[in-house]
């Protein structure tokens, strides 16, 4: 049953979403392939009709801290990975201090790091804001041992790597595995792309 519901959400069928749902299914069940309902309407493509149906799915009870079976992402580090600036503002004030941004997924990256990777700007600040807002250090290493700067500079991303210098990250920091600096990283970024 909770198949039909992911399937109801991916398919922007809101009056099947509302009929499930009084049925007393689950807004918190999972695919069969351990997907959360949050995710469903995160990968819908039409702007309005994810923020519509996020908004339904959160004020009917859906779980942001969820994660899914697969790769151990709640709703905030999907939104970061997939760039829905909305969906990301969204989470972060139905759930003010609630995440825990020093978490990573199975792949070992935090919600920085996805929103580093996303390369946008707005998601990154919004994050990177939120963190330093709560004093939390935007510099943790993912298990390849670089910070979301560090990856910045890896991926020539100096835009997104100066937003987080702004918001406390460490510019004389070194990765934990190769020992190189944001220096280093930059050049050796820019030889692997």
């Amino acid at each position: 049953m909770a198949n039909h519901l992911h399937h109801a959400v991916r398919g922007y069928k809101a009056d099947r979403v509302k009929y499930l749902l009084q049925t007393g299914l689950s807004v918190n069940s999972k695919d069969s392939k351990g997907n959360t309902i949050l995710l469903q309407a995160l990968r819908m493509e039409d702007a309005v009709k994810r923020r519509r149906m996020v908004r339904y799915l959160l004020r009917h009870g859906a779980d942001p801290m969820d994660t899914d079976d697969q790769n151990g992402r709640d709703a905030l580090s999907w939104a970061c990975a997939l760039g829905r600036g909305a969906e990301v503002k969204t989470f972060l004030r139905v759930a003010p201090g609630e995440y825990d941004f020093q978490k990573t997924d199975h792949q070992g990256l935090t919600a920085l790091h996805h929103a580093v990777q996303s390369m946008d700007t707005e998601v990154v600040t919004m994050i990177a804001e939120e963190m330093r807002r709560l004093w939390v250090s935007v510099d943790v290493p993912d298990s390849n041992g670089l910070t979301p700067y560090l990856l910045a500079l890896k991926l020539g991303l100096v835009k997104i790597a100066e937003i987080l210098r702004e918001n406390g990250a460490s510019r004389n920091q070194a990765d934990s595995k190769r020992f190189q600096n944001g220096d280093c990283w930059l050049k050796c970024g820019k030889a692997e792309r």
